[in-house]
């Protein structure tokens, strides 16, 4: 069974969100070992400039890197974009080959440049911002699809 690790920064506070990823990590139990670690987002008074905002990228980054194992998937929005049955396939590829694999989605104020180099792949599901805990819930669900998929399964279409 293939290691999924979800690296958050920022936790969830809205009911309905956490409900929503507790169904979706019910239904990836079947596939595969998910573990979730949350970090806590570094806080700002007012809009950071620039310097301060790699800084505080920097911070958040000490904060997960520990946790990032095997290969490691950045979610950002400047990255590569593809559809869910491309996904599937990158993700059935990792598992064939035994390993781990770590997602990354960062704070409101993205990832720090050492986060993007370090990982094998920059994934974006769109240029849109997303809310950081309904874009957790779209990781999951896709991660779902990603296996349903692999295995042939109706919920896809």
């Amino acid at each position: 069974m293939v290691k999924i690790n979800l690296v958050c920064v920022g936790n969830i506070k809205d009911r309905f969100y956490a409900e929503a990823c507790e169904e979706y990590k019910k239904r990836l139990s079947r596939f595969c070992s998910l573990c979730v670690v949350e970090v806590p987002e570094c806080v700002f008074c007012g809009q950071p400039n620039e310097r301060e905002r790699e800084l505080l990228l920097e911070e958040e980054y000490n904060r997960y890197r520990k946790h990032l194992k095997g290969h490691l998937v950045a979610l950002d929005a400047e990255g590569k974009g593809m559809p869910s049955e491309d996904f599937s396939r990158y993700l059935m590829e990792r598992k064939a080959q035994g390993e781990q694999m770590t997602f990354l989605i960062g704070g409101s104020h993205g990832l720090c440049g050492r986060a993007k180099e370090q990982a094998h792949l920059r994934l974006s599901f769109s240029r849109m911002t997303f809310p950081h805990t309904l874009f957790r819930v779209m990781l999951l669900e896709q991660l779902y699809r990603a296996f349903m998929i692999a295995g042939g399964g109706r919920y896809h279409k």
